[in-house]
C-alpha cells in the first residue's frame, strides 16, 4: 500500500514539475501574424498581449524565411521595450501555426496599424455607396458586399499580400465582408465591426 503511495507521489511531483515548465516556457511565447519588416499581429491571447495588437521585433534581420500572413508561434526573450507599439528580441519561431482565417480588431488597434503600414494597408467600406457618400473612414474605398460575395474580380485595387481593413453598417456586414475576401485568398482581412464604433470625424 506504502509502495502505491509513493509511486502516486512521485508520478504527482513529475506532472507538477513539467506543467510548472509548460507555464514558463508559455509565459515568453506569443503567437502572431506577420506582417513584413519585422512586424507582428497578435493572434492569440498571451500573458502580455491580446489578439489584435500590433508588436514589432527588434532583430529584423531574422525574418526572410517568414511568409507573409502566416502565423507563428515566437519565443520571445524576457525583456519588453516600453516603446508604441512594444518591441521585443526574438529567441526563436518554432513552426508555422497555419494561414490566417478571421480576427476581430477595434478601429483604434488598426489605427495604430495604418500609422506604420499605411502604404501595405487598406481599409474597405462595404455599405451601400449612398451611406458611403454620406461619411467614410478617412482614405477608405467603397466594395459592394454582394460584389465581394459574389467573387467579383477587384485585384485592380486589392492585393494578396497587404493588410486589408474591412468595416460597414452592422457587425454582421463587417464579418460576411472579411470572410469572404479570406475565402478568395487575402491573406490578411481584419474585421473592424460597425462603423458607429468609428470615434473620429467621417470623410464625405
Amino acid at each position: 500500500m506504502k509502495n502505491k503511495f509513493g509511486k502516486f507521489m512521485v508520478l504527482g511531483l513529475f506532472l507538477m514539475i513539467f506543467l510548472v515548465a509548460c507555464n514558463a516556457t508559455e509565459a515568453g511565447r506569443i503567437e502572431a501574424y506577420y506582417i513584413g519588416d519585422g512586424g507582428f499581429i497578435v493572434s492569440k491571447k498571451s500573458e502580455n498581449f491580446v489578439p489584435g495588437d500590433l508588436i514589432m521585433a527588434t532583430n529584423k534581420t531574422d525574418h526572410s524565411g517568414l511568409s507573409f500572413g502566416q502565423n507563428y508561434s515566437i519565443l520571445v526573450a524576457d525583456e519588453l521595450y516600453s516603446t508604441t507599439p512594444p518591441s521585443f528580441s526574438i529567441k526563436s519561431i518554432s513552426e508555422d501555426l497555419g494561414k490566417f482565417e478571421y480576427l476581430n480588431m477595434s478601429f483604434v488597434r488598426a489605427g495604430s496599424i495604418l500609422g506604420l503600414y499605411g502604404s501595405e494597408s487598406i481599409t474597405v467600406d462595404l455599405r451601400p455607396k449612398e451611406d458611403y457618400d454620406q461619411g467614410h473612414v478617412p482614405d477608405a474605398i467603397n466594395l459592394s458586399l454582394d460584389d465581394i460575395q459574389a467573387g467579383e474580380d477587384f485585384s485592380d485595387l486589392l492585393r494578396k499580400d497587404q493588410l486589408i481593413f474591412v468595416y460597414g453598417k452592422g457587425q454582421a456586414m463587417s464579418r460576411d465582408g472579411a470572410k469572404a475576401l479570406v475565402s478568395q485568398g487575402y491573406k490578411l482581412v481584419f474585421d473592424l465591426g460597425d462603423i458607429k464604433a468609428y470615434a473620429h470625424k467621417l470623410e464625405q
